[in-house]
């Protein structure tokens, strides 16, 4: 009980300061008050507010600089934001929607963002005449609902090694049981997954076969196409996690894995290609899965936030978003791989190895412990985020870190 108090707590504190941020309250120039004086501001303890700056440290507004202090960090214009498209479809949508647009909507999701959906998966996932879309606050609500409604206490759930952190986290609280497999160059080590599929009863298997978090790898086709077939003979829930959509970081398209439509479970996300903030994204699934997961949503969450819903299923339809799309792809690439060899020229140069990213926002990294400090140093003064390797895993793999950069970084040039 102790211990929820303290998270709701800190959650709050770092909501209040994150808001008086935003609003300038603060001047860029000067660091923050004291993590002593913010503890008595807020009568709480310097432990408390630590926790509370990390979560802003996390949404990249504050930076702390060793023995000086906590200072705000300079937040530059996103340069992928469409701002007179956007400006267009509000005022249409305010002109001729009006306060509707501003209503409860429905638990499982705008039809109208359905509908314009739909035709765009038709070639991307098999038999979508027997899916059932349902949208979600980003993609970690739609785990949250997964999770909920298809495990209970002491069900096995495969996962890759490392993995999401958001997800392991939801599995442990959730009490499930957890297996992991290894990840190569082209996926998850093949041995591996047969035996554990032949050895555990598996309920779940989380996987992210495309642009995988932290590591960046992609599964080959033949290793999907194994994936899929252990699935169907067990008959074994597989969540698939595309959490970066359509971004395409070089050639990985979006091609799913052959899951019988009762076993799959298909997570994507526009809080890449459209606006973060949004949290718009999808779960697509079989019919009998969609019901459980429709009562979970509706239990959670009364109504499905509609405003953005609309914006988008608008902005997909003008044709301005694919537009966007292959604009934001092509400058990802160019980031991307130039990030990479940044990344890779300061591994190597600690004597370090990394995996051999596809894409994403994030490297996974060993590093001898020895110059894991230095390492750490050089990253973070070049603006990346490095966090130590046990967080995404549940063996301890030692002298591994995970790097991560933002889509708006700047060049290294």
């Amino acid at each position: 009980m102790v211990e929820k108090t303290k998270q709701v707590l800190y959650q709050k504190i770092a909501g209040d300061l994150k808001k008086r941020i935003i609003s300038g309250e603060f001047d860029k120039d000067k660091k923050l008050s004291s993590i002593r004086e913010i503890a008595s501001r807020y009568s709480t303890t310097p432990v408390t507010v630590t926790n509370a700056l990390k979560l802003l440290e996390n949404d990249g507004l504050i930076e702390r600089k060793g023995g000086s202090g906590v200072f705000l960090k300079e937040r530059s214009r996103d340069p992928f934001f469409p701002v007179d498209d956007l400006k267009k479809i509000f005022n249409s949508i305010l002109e001729n929607e009006g306060s509707d647009a501003f209503e409860y909507g429905e638990s499982s999701g705008f039809h109208g963002l359905k509908d314009v959906l739909r035709p765009r998966l038709q070639g991307v996932l098999e038999n979508m005449e027997k899916r059932e879309i349902l949208i979600t606050s980003g993609s970690q609500q739609a785990l949250h609902l997964i999770f909920s409604s298809l495990l209970k206490v002491g069900d096995w759930v495969l996962v890759e090694e490392p993995t999401y952190l958001a997800a392991l986290r939801i599995l442990r609280e959730k009490g499930v049981r957890i297996e992991t497999v290894s990840m190569k160059e082209n996926g998850p080590d093949m041995k591996e997954l047969k035996r554990i599929f032949e050895s555990r009863p598996l309920k779940m298997a989380y996987l992210m076969p495309r642009y995988q978090s932290p590591t960046g790898l992609c599964y080959s086709n033949t290793v999907k196409s194994a994936v899929a077939g252990l699935a169907n003979k067990n008959g074994v829930y597989i969540v698939e996690d595309n959490s970066f959509g359509e971004l395409d970081f070089g050639g990985n398209t979006e091609e799913p894995l052959k899951v019988s439509s009762s076993l799959h479970i298909y997570l994507s996300s526009f809080s890449k290609t459209f606006l973060s903030g949004a949290r718009v994204g999808y779960c697509i699934c079989g019919k009998d899965i969609y019901r459980n997961l429709t009562m979970a949503k509706e239990d959670s969450d009364l109504a499905s936030p509609l405003f953005f819903q609309i914006v988008l299923s608008k902005y997909i339809k003008s044709g301005q978003y694919d537009k966007r799309l292959k604009k934001i792809n092509n400058i990802s690439r160019n980031i991307f791989k130039e990030i990479k060899e940044k990344v890779k020229e300061t591994v190597q140069k600690y004597g370090g190895e990394m995996m051999n990213t596809k894409g994403g926002y994030s490297f996974w990294c060993r590093i001898k412990d020895s110059e894991s400090a230095k390492f750490i140093t050089e990253m973070k003064k070049e603006g990346f985020k490095v966090e130590n390797g046990k967080e995404f895993t549940i063996h301890e793999i030692p002298d591994c870190y995970c790097v991560k950069y933002v889509r708006g970084m700047k060049k290294t040039t």
